[in-house]
């Protein structure tokens, strides 16, 4: 069995082939001449094992069993001369991966006996795709199924140019094709940069409109909530106050008339006995204090109102209160400092 290598200089040149523990190789390390190369033995000395390699260079898919019985590591490493081809050197500058000195490229595949493995590129860690996709421009591999490649689009152009010699002009195209789409993306980066900055200014005048229209106050929350307990609390102060009155000085039973005609009792014994003069006055204030307190009783019954829309009115903005400081902030001084800060945003 033979396999055939033939090597032009205006093409990428394989120039060296190391392999360790793959399938029956242990070590092994071939330098291809330029022009056409020959790999000829028996079946069972290695030249599947080869191929095998090179395709692993190429970035296909590895299989555990690939790796030589006993190792825990395949390994497989490519040296290319890649002078003159403007499409790797731009795949590899878009990737961010750097350039060895002179025009050689080196590709590394390890494969693991756990399953995993990994891609080096100029000893940089890659992805496969990486590597396919430099395949494309460094190695064909022909095979018994090989004539479906014709019938590739891709590999009609690339017959095309090579049948016109016009590898420059074509690099030159490329080259201007990606500027052009590098440029495409810009704009398309600024459009939509642009429309992202309207969105966030609708957004921004939507959070000022809904802070200035709810005219916050620093201390309203806890004007309101007072304001809101004694409305809802109005009927049992009144019920409760009015007890206290009838008590103090209602038409039965009061207290008041009764302290009164007691009162006299105690300023009759007092001019009777000086002794008790200072217990005659005390008991005298603290019946004038009563008589205060009933009619101030009596009067805070009278302004007490139960008043369903004002109640409404103050547990509508109680709860535009709490829903603004759960979207804004946890106090209102932090709103208002939330809408300073949106009218500064709403400028750019």
């Amino acid at each position: 069995m033979w396999i055939y290598f033939f090597i032009r200089r205006i093409s990428p040149m394989l120039k060296q082939l190391r392999i360790k523990n793959i399938i029956l190789i242990e070590s092994a390390e071939i330098d291809f001449a330029e022009g056409f190369n020959v790999l000829s033995g028996e079946t069972g000395s290695g030249k599947s094992a080869i191929m095998n390699a090179i395709r692993l260079t190429a970035g296909e898919r590895a299989e555990t069993g690939i790796i030589r019985k006993g190792a825990d590591k395949g390994v497989v490493e490519a040296v290319f001369d890649i002078k003159g081809l403007v499409e790797v050197e731009n795949l590899l500058e878009l990737s961010g991966i750097d350039r060895e000195e002179g025009a050689e490229l080196y590709i590394r595949r390890e494969i693991f006996a756990t399953g995993k493995s990994r891609a080096f590129i100029n000893h940089q860690l890659a992805q496969l795709s990486l590597l396919r996709a430099l395949s494309t421009h460094l190695i064909h591999l022909v095979g018994q199924h090989a004539n479906q490649d014709l019938l590739s689009l891709d590999r009609h152009r690339e017959l095309l140019d090579l049948f016109g010699n016009i590898k420059e002009e074509v690099a030159a195209f490329s080259t201007s094709w990606e500027e052009e789409n590098a440029l495409q993306n810009e704009l398309e980066q600024l459009i939509n940069n642009e429309a992202q900055r309207l969105r966030e200014m609708e957004v921004c005048h939507m959070v000022l409109e809904e802070l200035e229209e709810a005219h916050l106050k620093v201390g309203e929350e806890e004007e309101l909530f007072s304001e809101y307990t004694l409305l809802t609390h109005a009927e049992e102060l009144g019920t409760k106050v009015q007890e206290v009155c009838q008590v103090l000085d209602g038409e039965k039973a009061a207290l008041l008339p009764h302290l009164n005609r007691q009162q006299h009792v105690v300023g009759y014994l007092a001019s009777l006995d000086p002794a008790l003069k200072d217990l005659s006055e005390a008991f005298h204030n603290a019946v004038l204090e009563l008589q205060e307190v009933a009619s101030a009783l009596t009067l805070y019954q009278s302004r007490l109102e139960y008043n369903p829309v004002r109640t409404s009115e103050i547990n509508e903005r109680l709860k535009l209160i709490t829903r603004l400081k759960k979207k804004y902030g946890p106090t209102v001084e932090d709103m208002q400092s939330f809408a300073e800060e949106s009218k500064k945003n709403c400028k750019f």
